[in-house]
């Protein structure tokens, strides 16, 4: 499957993140594209059957700020033949850890796009989450279920 991969990143956590699921995707046999939300065109997204959407959660539950620029762009597109998955990272000391990855969630289902596996939530930094990462993108199937 043509997968894309779309984050947002202020401190480089997501991206990091990121990096983990393509390798994952890749080693389950899919074709991947990785790209920050500040320079992806919505209007491309429409080449890929798979989205995979990485966002961190801000302040009171917000999105991050590239990230919600592009999704927000997303609002009046067709999606409903997208199949997705959602991954993020959080700090469970905070009241809305990983509200970022629900929020994502819940708008694409609403959308209609297929969500193929649970959402990733990773708390704290990176690197000790990086494996976990690419086991997770190793569970998304090869073709929605």
């Amino acid at each position: 499957m043509k997968a894309l991969i779309v984050f947002g990143s202020t401190t480089g956590t997501t991206r990091i993140l990121a990096q983990s699921v393509r390798k994952g995707l890749q080693l389950a046999g899919h074709e991947v594209t990785i790209r920050n939300a500040k320079l992806q065109d919505p209007r491309e997204i429409d080449r890929y059957e798979l989205l995979v959407m990485g966002c961190s959660t801000w302040e009171n539950g917000e999105l991050q700020k590239d990230f919600l620029g592009f999704f927000q762009s997303l609002e009046h597109q067709d999606l409903s033949h997208h199949a997705a998955c959602v991954f993020g990272p959080g700090h469970s000391s905070y009241r809305q850890f990983c509200h970022a990855v629900d929020v994502v969630e819940t708008k694409l289902a609403e959308m209609g796009v297929k969500l193929l596996v649970p959402s990733l939530k990773v708390d704290g930094g990176p690197y000790t989450a990086r494996e976990g990462a690419v086991q997770w993108a190793r569970s998304i199937p090869l073709a929605p279920t």
